[in-house]
């Protein structure tokens, strides 16, 4: 019975190691993108994980052209990030220096004017320097460098006009009836972005009919026509393509988020992952999976900002233990504020790339 429903079951211990030393690894186009939201530190952890794999990693062409048209508007989306944080420092440095300077408290005023504004600048001058190294990478992409080097001949065909042609009627028919993957994307204005997760789910398909490879994909996507999903949870791959996999191919196949990859890497490559970078990639997925249900990558909190904010409530709350001045002041209510609207931004992105979701999937 199991082999004839193999989808609807999780791998044994025996088949994921079977899986892990013989698989090829296929990398979404959402993994590579999401690099450029990770620390530094983080992405040399995840690259040096991808390295270990050798010559077993390998990208759909669809996959590699959507990276490529992408790139630039992501980095894009992170200068947005920097903008929107340097307003609310001054938002909340601006407050501050009203509550200090006035009647109330104006005999603290002198002691501690000085300490708010240090804090302030210290943060302004970090933040300046991070996205004026976010925006080099314009001119100047060593991350790109990186990936192209991990990725050199690791690429796949493009399929011809002919083929593609097939593809959007064959796919018009698959979304009609829901099946996996990519029947999210049928509101999408044109066949190759309305198709696209269909285009790298066949080559994928036909990689693995050429070289026999078990199958193993890397993709962010959380969307319920790629995974199995229970009351919210995220049970496993679409058991609609592990089946249709087997049965094109006739091999195995399963799939990983980029954080259960890593936790995974250690054990079956034998590699040491620093738990701070895996820590990382896991709050960016969870924080997107509780976004609303959208196609854009429009980031809002990198790292930097976390722990700028971070940094910022744990000073100010140290000067308010020493003077007792700030209790008039909610330092958790202005961060909260502060999430909130970015909450709100996100939500008014999502409504104004509804009618074009492809170019922010």
């Amino acid at each position: 019975m199991r082999n004839a429903f193999v989808g609807y079951y999780k791998p044994t211990e025996t088949e994921l190691t079977r899986m892990w030393e013989n698989s090829v690894f296929v990398l979404d186009a959402n993994v590579l993108l999401n690099l450029y939201r990770y620390s530094a530190e983080t992405n040399t952890e995840v690259l040096n994980t991808f390295q270990q794999l050798g010559d077993r990693i390998w990208i759909p062409y669809q996959a590699a052209l959507e990276y490529h048209k992408r790139r630039l508007q992501v980095i894009e989306h992170q200068e947005d990030s920097y903008l929107d944080l340097q307003k609310f420092l001054k938002e909340i440095q601006d407050e501050l220096k009203n509550r200090l300077l006035s009647d109330d408290h104006s005999f603290l005023a002198d002691q501690l004017i000085d300490k708010v504004v240090k804090i302030f600048k210290d943060l302004e001058v970090k933040l300046h320097e991070r996205k004026e190294e976010y925006l080099s990478l314009f001119e100047n992409d060593k991350l790109q460098d990186a990936i192209s080097n991990l990725l050199e001949r690791k690429v796949g065909n493009n399929f011809s006009k002919e083929r593609l042609e097939e593809i959007f009627k064959e796919g018009k028919v698959r979304y009609e009836d829901e099946t996996p993957p990519g029947f999210h994307d049928e509101k999408a204005k044109k066949d190759i972005d309305k198709y696209r997760d269909l285009i790298i789910w066949l080559q994928t398909i036909e990689h693995a009919k050429a070289t026999y490879k078990l199958v193993i994909m890397l993709t962010d996507e959380k969307t319920d026509d790629w995974w199995l999903k229970f009351k919210g949870e995220l049970i496993g791959p679409r058991p609609e393509l592990i089946h249709e996999m087997r049965d094109k191919a006739n091999v195995s196949f399963y799939m990983y988020r980029v954080d259960p990859f890593m936790e995974n890497a250690q054990k079956f490559l034998d590699v040491s992952i620093k738990r701070e970078a895996i820590d990382e990639v896991h709050k960016f997925r969870i924080r997107d999976d509780k976004r609303m249900e959208s196609k854009d990558d429009f980031t809002k909190a990198l790292r930097f900002q976390r722990d700028a904010v971070a940094k910022l409530s744990e000073e100010l709350q140290e000067l308010a233990n020493q003077t007792e001045i700030f209790n008039v002041l909610d330092i958790s209510k202005a961060l909260k504020q502060y999430t909130n609207r970015q909450k709100s931004r996100l939500e008014e992105v999502a409504e104004d790339t509804t009618a074009d979701d492809s170019d922010k999937k």
